[in-house]
């Protein structure tokens, strides 16, 4: 699925990833395992699959005998520290693995090894035999380590408790690991709130988001990818002088370049073409206005690369013919109905938005 599993605010649709979802659920039930010590469930599985009631963690390893849920929560369990980190990677086992070699107890709970303390800064690790200085270097950083953690409670029961949870309570839930996994998937990008505006319709925000990509199907994408025959002409559909690709009929035809400055000359500002559709949201975005100036501008470019696409449709499906005054009137109509519906406490007039963006500009201006 690629950039379409990826968050929106990454980049992508926001679609789940099924088998890391089912993964997230079968984490769930390894966190109950090792939390709902004195359920009946619990007892029975372990009677069951001969497991030690006392251990946190079942073995992982299983036989034909078990069944098949049992035989994917233990698969999972396996294999999830290579999918989501489950054991985290700062597992004191695994960042001083000299030290751990050396102990006599290596199941020994938090409580045990606290309670050999003879001192708030005195760790007495059971180990087998006397450490070398490389090893004593690292025990030295491991109580470095100790003495810079979280304060530990003597008195109460060693638990789980879950580190990427939303809440202080440490508490597992489902959506968390799922968050957590998405993280992994690419950082926020701050173009991806211009692009999905509440102010326009999600069909609007989705067609930018393929014109983002690059994957509108222009054709001179529809020949790439197979889909035209090479005799087709994939001329532009407004002028005709060059191929029709994406970023040509949106901004560099001289068509759209008119749209577009007309547009920003209403609103009296100069530009420079962009080279992508990228580049154009990222100068717009760039530009600050005041409250409802900017809900109505950064609304604009959306609005205006659907009007260029759905014009160029109509052109090739229903032989209209591109006129500029037309397109323009269009726009901003379509602005008018979809701001005044969607932008709550619009303090302006469909009429207003309309016919006089250059005096809305500039009364705004004198606020």
């Amino acid at each position: 699925m690629g950039e379409a599993a990826k968050s929106i605010n990454q980049g992508g649709l926001g679609i789940r990833r099924i088998r890391d979802v089912n993964a997230c659920l079968l984490l769930k039930w390894w966190w109950k395992i090792g939390t709902q010590i004195n359920s009946l469930w619990r007892r029975a599985i372990c009677s069951k699959y001969k497991i030690d009631e006392a251990c946190w963690n079942p073995p992982v390893s299983f036989s034909y005998k078990h069944s098949r849920v049992w035989k994917d929560i233990l698969s999972i369990g396996n294999h999830c520290n290579n999918i989501f980190n489950f054991y985290a990677d700062n597992c004191l086992k695994n960042d001083f693995p000299l030290l751990f070699n050396l102990l006599t107890d290596k199941d020994g709970s938090l409580h045990q090894y606290f309670d050999r303390k003879t001192s708030p800064n005195t760790w007495n690790f059971p180990i087998r035999r006397t450490m070398f200085s490389w090893e004593l270097e690292e025990e030295a950083s491991l109580i470095e380590a100790l003495s810079s953690a979280h304060s530990v409670s003597p008195h109460e029961a060693d638990c789980f408790f879950w580190a990427c949870a939303t809440v202080s309570s440490g508490e597992f839930f489902v959506s968390s690991i799922y968050s957590f996994s998405n993280s992994t998937l690419g950082p926020h990008l701050p173009i991806c709130n211009h692009i999905w505006n509440r102010a326009v319709p999600p069909k609007i925000s989705f067609f930018c988001w393929l014109a983002w990509k690059n994957k509108i199907k222009s054709a001179e994408f529809m020949l790439r990818i197979g889909i035209l025959d090479p005799s087709v002409s994939i001329s532009c559909t407004f002028y005709g002088f060059e191929s029709e690709s994406a970023t040509h009929v949106l901004l560099h035809c001289p068509f759209s370049w008119q749209i577009w400055s007309s547009i920003i000359h209403e609103w009296g500002l100069s530009w420079c073409i962009q080279d992508s559709v990228d580049g154009l949201l990222q100068w717009w975005m760039r530009v600050n206005f005041n409250h409802f100036d900017r809900l109505i501008w950064r609304a604009i470019p959306l609005i205006v690369l659907w009007s260029l696409w759905k014009c160029r449709n109509e052109c090739i499906f229903e032989e209209a013919q591109p006129n500029i005054s037309d397109l323009s009137e269009t726009i901003k109509v379509r602005a008018a109905l979809w701001l005044k519906a969607n932008i709550k406490d619009l303090p302006f007039s469909v009429d207003d938005l309309t016919f006089n963006w250059r005096q809305i500009r500039a009364g705004n201006s004198n606020l």
